[in-house]
């Protein structure tokens, strides 16, 4: 190698440029910088506004330097060579100029730049933008470290690119051994790691952002992790990793299931509240109807008023199991009790019940089925709730003399049922109304009808329990069609033992009291 003169370092040191003198080899990996031999003073200020070593920052630049000039093969020529370098501890791009003085010296001319960068803006304003950035990446990374959340951002291989604070403390991890690591390689997210990479996949394809509920073992504690995920894109749009914050929901988690307990508790407080007052009058009245029953005059004179205070209390009895069943419900406290059982049989029974009072009310029902049995999974109670509640709104929005009909039938496995009567009928334009929580129907009303609006949004309730929907036509004037569809299953269990406890349902006089429940709100 040529010793430099004096001249040509002193000359290297006062160019007004950012600009080294290096020394280059040529050898079997092509030409390389070797070393640094000089650099221009402007150098000194790009340290400075980096707060950057000279070693750590002439490293990383003869590091990169060197990629650049051999990743396309060995170049011989390096006269006015230009390219796009990155210095990782600069966090910047510089545009590098190679001119050779001779055959084993150049002088490398670079500024800091974007690509696209346009060479004629003034350098020093630049610098100052740069030093703007940097300082605000520094404000980012403070404001990272003070949230008491996790922040993590990993590369599309999964790789953990940078963390804050709050992740480190909590996992017990140094940064070292965490950034370049993937789930799988941290023992603390080894078992979760097929969940994470899922949920990352799900992010990279939808390029969305979702929230994600982990349950996550830190030592010996068991804690809930609620974490949002995020796609991070560059500048031109394209995907360069998952970004998320994950928060400790344990406490949360925890006030929940407490409150959920209250509730449940709550609910049967008040089952229990409500109920006893109305189950003593009910003793009370029959009492006094054991008490007059062979007196004639007492009952001409207060029998009516007797009467009045039965269908009331069970009016009251009916809105009690309607609000409470309605609020259970929409809580997930009433479940599904299903047995399996002749369900044709079953509805054909309570229809041969209810036939009776419909008589009374100056109405015909008639029921019509197109199979004669069908065994299937349904809870009994439920759907005997369903059926007297869609009866006794075609009684109540009936015309006089009308008629109700009960159509059943099976297609493709699932059970249909049809409740259809001659009445008033809905307006289309409310028909998506009716089965909303304490809506009623303004034209509905007008048939000296009253109801709490439970009815069937309850009636909805119970059929989707079953898996099932209800529908409802109606034309004002010609009357209304409730059609409720059910899916046609079976339990794993003695069907004849089942059929004891369906006809024991059945055949008691428990079903004309629930119906006298159920239709204590119509005159």
């Amino acid at each position: 190698m040529k010793s430099l003169s004096s001249v040509v370092i002193n000359m290297i040191e006062n160019i007004p440029i950012p600009a080294v003198l290096g020394e280059f080899e040529i050898n079997t990996n092509g030409i390389e910088l070797t070393s640094i031999k000089s650099y221009s003073s402007l150098i000194n200020n790009l340290l400075k506004d980096y707060n950057l070593s000279e070693k750590e920052f002439l490293k990383d630049f003869i590091k990169t330097v060197n990629y650049n000039l051999n990743k396309d093969g060995c170049k011989t020529e390096l006269c006015n060579q230009n390219f796009i370098c990155y210095i990782a501890k600069a966090l910047q791009w510089f545009k590098i100029t190679i001119q050779n003085i001779d055959d084993s010296y150049f002088i490398i001319y670079f500024y800091p730049t974007y690509e696209g960068y346009n060479d004629t803006e003034n350098i020093l304003e630049y610098n100052k933008k740069i030093a703007l950035e940097f300082d605000h990446k520094k404000i980012l990374d403070i404001v990272s470290d003070s949230i008491p959340d996790h922040i993590f951002y990993r590369d599309l291989e999964g790789r953990y690119m940078d963390v804050n604070r709050s992740f480190l403390q909590d996992t017990k991890l140094l940064k070292e051994d965490v950034i370049g690591k993937t789930n799988y390689d941290l023992e603390i997210f080894r078992d979760l790691s097929e969940n994470f990479k899922e949920s990352d996949d799900k992010i990279l394809q939808s390029k969305k952002s979702e929230v994600f509920h982990e349950v996550i073992y830190f030592g010996n504690d068991l804690r809930h992790i609620e974490t949002i995920k995020a796609p991070c894109f560059d500048s031109e749009n394209r995907i360069l990793g998952i970004v998320g914050i994950s928060r400790d929901i344990t406490d949360r988690v925890l006030r929940e299931v407490e409150e959920e307990k209250i509730k449940a508790d709550f609910f049967a407080n008040l089952s229990h509240e409500l109920r006893t007052p109305l189950n003593l009058i009910f003793s009370c009245l029959q009492m006094i109807d054991l008490k007059i029953k062979d007196n004639d005059d007492i009952k001409a004179s207060c029998g009516s008023y007797l009467d009045i205070i039965k269908q009331n209390s069970k009016r009251s009895l009916r809105l009690i199991n309607n609000f409470i069943d309605s609020n259970r419900l929409n809580n997930g406290y009433l479940e599904l009790n299903a047995q399996n059982g002749d369900i044709v049989q079953f509805i054909e029974n309570i229809c041969d019940s209810v036939s009776e009072f419909v008589h009374q009310k100056g109405l015909t029902i008639i029921f019509d089925t197109y199979i004669e049995e069908c065994i299937m999974s349904f809870d009994m109670e439920k759907i005997e709730r369903i059926m007297l509640n869609l009866i006794s709104n075609a009684i109540k929005y009936n015309k006089p003399h009308g008629r109700i009909d009960v159509i059943l039938k099976l297609k493709q496995n699932i059970f249909e049922i049809k409740v259809k009567d001659t009445g008033i009928g809905i307006p289309k334009e409310k028909q998506d109304e009716i089965f909303k929580r304490f809506k009623q129907i303004d034209n509905r009303l007008t048939k000296h009808s009253e109801g709490s609006g439970i009815g069937l949004s309850l009636t909805k309730s119970l059929v989707e329990i079953h898996n099932g929907n209800i529908s409802v036509n109606s034309e004002i004037g010609l009357g209304t069609e409730f059609i409720v569809k059910i899916p046609s299953t079976k339990e794993h269990l003695n069907t004849k033992k089942v059929s004891k406890i369906n006809d024991k349902l059945i055949n008691t006089n428990e079903l004309v009291e629930r119906m006298s429940i159920e239709f204590s709100d119509i005159y």
